[in-house]
């Protein structure tokens, strides 16, 4: 058959601009795949975050109630009625206070079955003989 001569000749200049354009287009596609991957990683930060918070969110709803130390402290004082500064001045006696000070660091007998734990000069706890 018989083809005509300008059907398959080859434009130059429009073969050089498809070139530049799909040179473009390719570098274009790479630039988009590489904010693909950074926003994929984005994607996982995010979900991981929102599955800690959500379970730390849930494990605080499941949380039971409790008692500060101050709350009972308070609760003996007031309602119980037991007055605290006599047991503080009977901890730290004028015996006591001598002893503390030269030890730093000791164990004293507090009546006949109890201990007075002494750490850097802090009555720390009271324990059974």
């Amino acid at each position: 058959m018989w083809k005509s001569s300008k059907t398959n000749r080859m434009d130059p200049q429009k073969f050089k601009g498809l070139q530049v354009r799909k040179t473009q287009l390719e570098s274009e596609l790479r630039d988009l795949r590489d904010q693909l991957k950074e926003l994929d990683k984005k994607i996982l930060y995010v979900n991981s975050s929102l599955s800690r918070i959500s379970k730390e969110m849930n494990d605080l709803n499941e949380q039971q109630p409790t008692i500060s130390e101050h709350a009972l402290l308070r609760y003996v004082e007031r309602i119980e009625g037991v007055d605290l500064e006599k047991i503080k001045r009977e901890i730290l006696s004028e015996a006591n206070i001598k002893i503390i000070s030269q030890l730093r660091s000791c164990k004293l007998p507090i009546g006949k079955k109890y201990t007075l734990v002494v750490r850097n000069k802090v009555v720390v706890t009271v324990e059974d003989c």
